[in-house]
């Protein structure tokens, strides 16, 4: 059988994400927000457990149970192969209430030439190939789903600390960016991809 939730190193590496910032802090909208994601036609999901592969549990809709944490499923990448993915939802109070989906590193790179990212390898090819392609269907799933969720920020990247992206915005775009913005406005889209395509992160060699 092929292993998709239960592979070794399937959940492992960190996140590739796209995070919406939603318009209501309420457990429903969260709820609402989440099926409509969900329902998107290059998903399969949810499932409750990441422990047992999805042909061994039920699938249910956020709709109809109460969980507070991860949900899990599947996504059918633009190049037609698949990864494992989850989702999770946070009201921050002030802050906003922020929807999080995502593409473990572990799983993307049995699709995708991932390799060490997030660490940056001089030997190794710039990653900006793989996470175009990721980072435009990401945005396309959000363009898709916005009439149902209204959100008012989405960004997507790797591991995306929202709060801080959200406060570097209310002094303009960064003109260098980790993150791609897709800023809703009047019904229309204004896209910022991202600039900067080098891991975050340097590996330093071992000193003996």
């Amino acid at each position: 059988m092929n292993q998709l939730f239960t592979r070794d190193d399937a959940w492992s590496g960190g996140f590739y994400e796209l995070v919406l910032e939603l318009p209501e802090s309420s457990a429903i909208g969260a709820k609402n927000a989440l099926a409509q994601l969900w329902s998107y036609s290059s998903l399969t999901g949810c499932f409750l457990r990441r422990d047992i592969e999805p042909a061994n549990q039920p699938q249910v809709s956020p709709l109809d149970i109460e969980n507070e944490g991860h949900w899990y499923g599947i996504a059918t990448l633009p190049n037609g192969k698949t990864s494992v993915c989850g989702s999770f939802w946070g009201d921050y109070q002030a802050s906003g209430c922020w929807l999080t989906w995502y593409l473990p590193l572990g799983s993307l790179g049995t699709a995708y030439p991932v390799r060490a990212y997030p660490f940056n390898l001089k030997t190794e090819p710039s990653p900006e190939p793989w996470i175009n392609e990721i980072s435009t269907w990401l945005k396309d799933i959000a363009i898709s789903i916005y009439p149902q969720l209204r959100f008012k920020l989405a960004i997507i990247g790797y591991e995306v600390d929202f709060f801080e992206v959200k406060a570097k915005l209310n002094e303009g775009i960064p003109s260098q960016r980790w993150e791609s913005l897709l800023i809703p406005s009047e019904d229309k889209f204004v896209w910022y991809p991202q600039t900067i395509y080098e891991p975050p992160y340097t590996m330093e060699k071992r000193l003996r």
